[in-house]
């Protein structure tokens, strides 16, 4: 019985827990800065994003560790990358901290 509760226990805490549902990445080349949301829907303090990295053509360039989210929905970040040229590569790779993580490439592009 207590081998049952115990696997229930974990089943149930796994149930709660998911990677990011999104990555957005808004670029300004002009400014040279990232502004990144990552959409990851919680109900507690204790369930966020804990992670994130930033690769630039494929060389990691920014880790930043966070003790908790935004707000209930989203995490949100803001870089200035003083390397950042139109047509650059970014692979932006988010970690929740119960369980997942979602990574996303993008063409850093003027805006129009």
């Amino acid at each position: 019985m207590k081998y049952f509760i115990s696997i229930l226990l974990i089943i149930s805490s796994i149930a709660f827990a998911h990677p990011p549902s999104r990555i957005k990445a808004d670029f300004n080349l002009s400014e040279k800065t990232i502004a990144i949301e990552i959409e990851h829907g919680v109900r507690s303090k204790d369930h966020y994003i804990n992670a994130i990295e930033i690769l630039l053509n494929g060389k990691s360039i920014i880790k930043q560790s966070s003790s908790e989210q935004f707000n209930e929905d989203i995490q949100k970040y803001l870089y200035l990358l003083p390397e950042l040229k139109e047509n650059d590569k970014i692979t932006i790779i988010a970690k929740c901290n119960k369980f997942g993580d979602m990574k996303r490439e993008f063409v850093a592009q003027k805006q129009q």
